[in-house]
């Protein structure tokens, strides 16, 4: 009898400890799902920020601007880049092109017309799974999965203006209206 409750209890204090360990795992995983939420739901608002910031920036200038140049106390989000991409050429197809700064020199009779506002998330996907798309129309788009191994900024920049409002490919992303999402 003795060998017999000898085992019932190391089987015990075996499901006791699977029982912790598990329990410390989904509350540490919960947390995680919680600041990736809060990750992209901060970089969404700053994306509409910058992008009410451009706007004014045209009613007051005749054009659109830089990150530099408008009037923001910050765009920094943690977890998350925020790029603004002017146009500097149109494609054969009469799509605009677009880039960050880095580039180089926008179109002066383009950046009369048009802009865009993208955050992507760093890291691999510990920040956010989704990226945020705002243009002169006010209209905000996400791309969903764009969380890359290896760390770094996760998803490409588009490189043309997203001028559909359903579900557009840009090469190697695919933005969707974010009022067409299920809500979370």
């Amino acid at each position: 009898m003795g060998r017999k409750r000898e085992h019932l209890w190391v089987s015990l204090v075996a499901v006791a400890v699977a029982s912790a360990w598990f329990l410390t795992t989904l509350q540490r995983v919960g947390t995680e799902a919680e600041d990736r939420v809060r990750h992209e739901r901060a970089a969404l608002e700053r994306v509409r920020q910058v992008a009410a910031a451009e706007i004014a920036y045209h009613a007051a200038h005749g054009r659109y601007a830089w990150l530099g140049a408008l009037d923001l106390a910050t765009t920094e989000v943690p977890g998350y880049r925020i790029d603004v991409l002017l146009p500097y050429a149109m494609s054969t197809k009469e799509f605009v092109q677009i880039a960050p700064e880095q580039r180089g020199r926008a179109s002066d009779r383009l950046v009369q017309k048009h802009f865009a506002v993208v955050a992507r998330p760093w890291g691999e996907g510990l920040t956010g799974h989704r990226s945020f798309y705002v243009d002169e129309s006010n209209e905000v788009l996400v791309s969903e999965g764009v969380a890359t191994p290896g760390g770094g900024v996760a998803g490409p920049l588009p490189e043309v203006h997203v001028t559909q409002s359903d579900v557009y490919d840009t090469g190697r992303l695919r933005w969707q209206k974010l009022d067409d999402l299920p809500k979370r």
